[in-house]
């Protein structure tokens, strides 16, 4: 509306008009992003809005027929001028949840769980910032905080001598699985995409790996980490492990290292409910993405994916299979790189599925001791080529054309369509 009335007063000056618009949109983009990582997002909208309406109060000071309107607007600048102040001097992020019901399938997982049990659920900490809003929280486990992100897929971090760090409890988790099965050898090399709260650094360690890259796209991860030093063992500064803020992708295509394994980790947090699309592309679970990965592995290495839902494992399931058909072998041979292992009682959610991707084929004895270590543990090979594994994604291994079911999208994901979680 204002950009129509210059224009309609000042006709010749158009050009200077929209040059002058067009430089504020792109000023407000930056200063946007610098108020967010310094205010966080709740007091950013504050001083945002009260800078939009100390805008239009200038705007009024030039209409000379409404002295009426006029007088209104010096009375209301100093009010304004208080808002902006308190906007930017008072912290207002933090989290209340009342309770309203709402509906766990269209809520972030976050709000869900404090809302049941706002007594047992609290938000220990909270950064906010241009990417996201994380969140630590702490539930009635005192040994383990859940690190969210805009409210969704939490990442784990467990207390350091704590029964959670019990070797027994480590070797009975579903993420420890793929060092049981290849075990670590003293040059081996592991990297962790999707570091969150350094579970899967803890397992490495654990399993002795001596030299370990994690990677993570949260910038608020290194102020969340520090206040948690002591709570999970300060696990990034260990000697031969190193953490990296950085877009997963954008690392594998710039590293040259080659890795025995690679962790993907939830790396669709944030995405998870659909609300909230900001972030719904995920290049990493392309299959331009997972052959990015994939050619970092050494000829024997593997790449494990974690997923918390039944949809996205059998999507990226479909997407293994096509970048490695696609690259001349017959599905039945591109089956023989995965592998699949459920947790069937959830008790290590959010890690409830590891879809395994060998850049070779599984051996004989690589499949004996993936059968032994997940029946002894307790979990189920949901796919293990040739004939094992649940209906759905013996289905789909069956063909290239096999995705194409009428109920749900599990299409293939390429980097010119990245909505990985787009499925229904």
């Amino acid at each position: 509306m204002v950009c129509g009335i210059n224009f309609t007063r000042w006709p010749d000056r158009a050009g200077k008009l929209y040059a002058a618009d067009l430089i504020g949109a792109g000023t407000g983009c930056f200063v946007g992003i610098f108020l967010l990582n310094l205010l966080g997002p709740v007091s950013t909208i504050s001083a945002t809005a009260t800078l939009t309406s100390l805008a239009g109060l200038i705007f009024a000071l030039g209409c000379e027929r409404e002295r009426r309107l006029r007088a209104a607007t010096f009375l209301a600048l100093p009010l304004l001028i208080a808002c902006f102040a308190f906007s930017v001097s008072v912290p207002l992020n933090r989290l209340t949840v009342g309770r309203v019901a709402v509906d766990p399938a269209n809520s972030k997982p976050m709000i869900v769980r404090m809302q049941r049990d706002p007594n047992n659920w609290t938000v220990s900490s909270h950064e906010g910032d241009a990417y996201a809003r994380t969140d630590a929280v702490m539930g009635l486990n005192k040994d383990l905080i859940s690190i969210f992100t805009d409210g969704d897929t939490p990442a784990p971090m467990v207390r350091m001598h704590s029964r959670e760090t019990d070797p027994t409890a480590l070797r009975s988790h579903i993420g420890h699985v793929p060092l049981d099965v290849w075990r670590p050898r003293q040059s081996d090399r592991m990297l962790t995409i999707g570091a969150g709260g350094g579970l899967d650094v803890l397992f490495g360690q654990f399993a002795g790996v001596r030299d370990i890259t994690a990677i993570d796209i949260n910038p608020a991860l290194p102020a969340m980490l520090e206040q948690f030093r002591e709570f999970y063992g300060d696990l990034y500064n260990k000697p031969g492990t190193k953490l990296f803020i950085q877009e997963g992708r954008h690392f594998l295509a710039r590293d040259t290292g080659a890795y025995d394994l690679i962790y993907l980790s939830l790396t669709q947090t944030a995405t998870a409910t659909g609300q909230g699309l900001a972030l719904a592309e995920s290049y990493i679970q392309t299959r331009e993405g997972l052959q990015d990965a994939v050619a970092r592995l050494t000829p024997s290495g593997a790449l494990v994916l974690i997923f918390d839902q039944d949809a996205f494992l059998a999507r990226a399931f479909v997407t293994a299979l096509s970048i490695l058909y696609s690259e001349g072998q017959s599905i039945a041979k591109a089956a023989a790189h995965l592998a699949v292992v459920s947790a069937p009682n959830k008790n290590n959610a959010p890690y409830n599925h590891l879809l395994i991707i060998k850049r070779s084929p599984l051996t004989a004895e690589e499949t004996a001791r993936l059968k032994f270590v997940t029946e002894a543990r307790g979990f189920a090979l949901s796919y293990l080529a040739p004939d094992t594994g649940s209906p759905l994604l013996k289905q789909l291994a069956s063909s290239s054309e096999a995705y194409k079911l009428p109920e749900v999208n599990l299409r293939p994901v390429s980097d010119d369509s990245p909505f990985f979680s787009i499925i229904f």
